[in-house]
């Protein structure tokens, strides 16, 4: 059960942190043969991030087109979800700048990767100045800076003097 339990809030987070509002349906499970007819457990099932939106104030989930479902103004596919079944996460709002500030600054780091290696070939040479274990420290220091304001604890992540972007 921990197990369980420490997946879907690690990919939870995942969703929430990088797509914005997580949403989940909750499927009651029902055997046939019970009177009445009681759920006995139930599962939640990740609504897609991309896509949960709103038909004529009701929540709707878009399909692919192949199924030929209703369709909304704009031609998409889409079936209504019962509000009642629908558990939807949001991030904490004062939370909500500084993670997409992290977002930002972690895609831009991971464009990136790998520059580095031009400048290290250029630094054999004598034509660049470039030094990879200043290189490596700075950039430590800006992944630790742009995770603490929503509680990254960065200790443990330094590996031989660098934080790895992965690892934020």
């Amino acid at each position: 059960m921990s197990d369980a339990l420490r997946h879907f809030v690690s990919s939870s987070a995942q969703y929430l942190v990088i797509a914005g509002p997580v949403a989940y349906e909750i499927d009651y499970l029902r055997p046939a043969d019970t009177k009445p007819n009681r759920p006995t457990s139930l599962r939640l099932k990740l609504v897609l991030p991309g896509t949960l939106a709103e038909h004529d104030g009701r929540p709707i989930q878009y399909l692919p087109a192949a199924f030929g479902w209703p369709q909304d103004e704009s031609g998409l596919d889409y079936v209504e979800l019962d509000p009642a079944t629908l558990a939807t996460f949001p991030l904490d709002p004062d939370l909500e700048a500084p993670v997409r500030k992290m977002i930002e600054f972690l895609r831009a780091a991971n464009l990136q990767q790998g520059a580095e290696a031009v400048l290290m070939e250029q630094s054999i040479t004598g034509s660049s100045p470039y030094n990879f274990s200043r290189h490596q420290r700075e950039c430590s220091g800006l992944f630790a800076k742009v995770a603490h304001p929503v509680g990254r604890n960065v200790r443990g992540l330094f590996k031989e003097n660098h934080l790895e972007p992965y690892d934020v």
